[in-house]
């Protein structure tokens, strides 16, 4: 698991502004933990100090991955890249950071955009991989999720992609997703695992706003809430009991879909 303290400590002494200067780079491949220091700008992997890759713009034509991480357990941040234009097939899903047998890894604050396939994917990657305050827009998929459980998708701003906005497949598990602004997806949010939490997302003009697959829940109890936005058993489909409850009332319905 990612030390808050450790995180908060390397960004304070790190602040990037709104308006970032990126440095062009190349697509990145790591396989291995020894891989890191060819690629970050700083630390050495631990939970104190994890390596940090940042403001890259990497313009990924002709490339099936802006940034692909495999096989590791060192901690690491990508945070404040643009990642765009992943266009060509390969050996790993067509992403634009694609990660796979990955723990201890966080991906915030970066922009993605244009990608064939899919912006952000997480492949048998688990516990407490943050993915938080990306704008992932313009992709096919915006952030999926298969076979990984433990993991935080939070305060994301996903909007105009072709299929999902946010996408956990199906053997996913323990997941929570929270804080998110899904507007202008085919589908704004489907939780196709087990055990997942949703809650306190904002569903803005989506084609089809949420699906649920299997018993997950809908919303954090009080004062979490559950949704923001026009979720009613019209536009979440679901094969198992799902809750939703509005915070600002205090009140919770039960519902139960077939």
């Amino acid at each position: 698991m990612l030390a808050n303290d450790s995180v908060n400590e390397v960004q304070a002494s790190d602040i990037v502004g709104n308006e970032l200067n990126y440095t062009p780079h190349a697509p990145i491949s790591i396989t291995s933990n020894a891989q890191f220091s060819g690629n970050a700008s700083a630390g050495n992997g631990t939970v104190w100090s994890p390596w940090i890759i940042k403001n890259y713009e990497i313009n990924a034509t002709g490339y099936s991955y802006g940034i692909r991480i495999e096989d590791t357990t060192d901690y690491f941040i990508i945070r404040d890249c643009y990642i765009h234009d992943v266009d060509s097939t390969g050996p790993t899903e067509i992403c634009g950071i694609f990660t796979s047998n990955v723990v201890n890894g966080q991906r915030s604050n970066n922009n993605i955009t244009n990608n064939a396939y899919c912006g952000i994917y997480l492949e048998v990657s688990n516990y407490n991989i943050l993915v938080d305050n990306n704008t992932v827009y313009s992709n096919d998929a915006g952030i999926f999720a298969g076979a990984s459980d433990n993991n935080t998708f939070e305060n994301n701003n996903v909007f105009s992609n072709t299929w999902t906005g946010i996408e956990i497949y199906y053997s996913c598990k323990n997941n929570i997703i929270f804080g998110n602004t899904l507007t202008n997806n085919n589908l704004g949010c489907a939780v196709r695992g087990s055990g997942n939490t949703v809650w306190s997302n904002n569903f803005i003009n989506n084609n089809n706003q949420a699906v649920s697959d299997d018993i997950n829940a809908w919303d954090n109890g009080y004062p979490d809430g559950g949704t923001t936005g026009p979720i009613t058993q019209a536009t979440i489909r679901t094969q198992g009991p799902a809750r939703i409850f509005q915070a600002a009332t205090g009140l919770e319905t039960n519902l139960i879909w077939t």
